[in-house]
């Protein structure tokens, strides 16, 4: 593994862990933040962001942390 590659995947990975707070912070499930997000949020995307598994641009990350009402 490159150190880039390890720089994102702990990235990713620390940004999920955010994520996930933040989202049960809230008491919301997977579920309804596709529901309250009109689909916008869908949960295989918001669960891969969350384990880490795929990667958040930091455009995203912030959509997303305004939805869930975290600066």
């Amino acid at each position: 593994m490159t150190t880039k590659n390890a720089a994102e995947n702990a990235y990713a990975k620390a940004a999920g862990r955010l994520l996930r707070a933040a989202r049960e912070r809230r008491g919301w499930s997977l579920q309804s933040v596709q529901y309250r997000s009109g689909g916008a949020w869908p949960t295989a995307v918001v669960g891969s962001y969350e384990r880490g598994d795929r990667m958040i641009s930091c455009e995203r990350l912030h959509m997303l942390a305004a939805f869930y009402g975290v600066p």
